[in-house]
């Protein structure tokens, strides 16, 4: 009678770094970015801000109007011409915006449209308004 006894072999032990802990950081930041990026959404125009000394942050989202220096003008980064500025503003209120106005005007825009866009939120029925400015930098 034979015995049969069945030994296990030795199970290699491998060296090196283990590169999956790694992949997968660097997907997860990838994610991070990606969605973070989209979280800002930048201006349909670029504007450059007056300067203020003083100023206060909004604590709600207001309207935003953007108006650049040669009279374009955007509803929450949605250029409109400028006769349909209460129509878009009465449209904003009607789909449940907060009945604030942010008017973010280029420092060169013309006073007369910022007054414009003034008269057009009164007519839309919009009180609130404050005007976008950037802090002073001292030289």
């Amino acid at each position: 009678m034979g015995l049969n006894i069945l030994f296990e072999s030795r199970k290699r032990i491998r060296h090196g770094i283990n590169l999956v802990p790694l992949i997968n950081i660097v997907f997860l930041l990838l994610i991070f970015f990606m969605l973070s990026g989209t979280l800002v959404t930048p201006d349909k125009f670029d504007i450059e801000l007056p300067e203020s000394d003083q100023g206060h942050s909004q604590e709600t989202m207001p309207i935003v109007v953007l108006i650049r220096a040669d009279g374009t003008v955007a509803v929450n980064n949605v250029p409109i011409l400028f006769s349909d500025l209460a129509e878009a503003l009465k449209f904003e209120i009607d789909a449940g915006a907060v009945p604030k106005l942010m008017v973010r005007a280029d420092a060169s825009a013309n006073t007369a449209d910022v007054i414009a866009v003034l008269r057009h939120a009164k007519i839309s029925g919009i009180e609130a308004i404050s005007l976008a400015t950037q802090t002073n930098t001292p030289p």
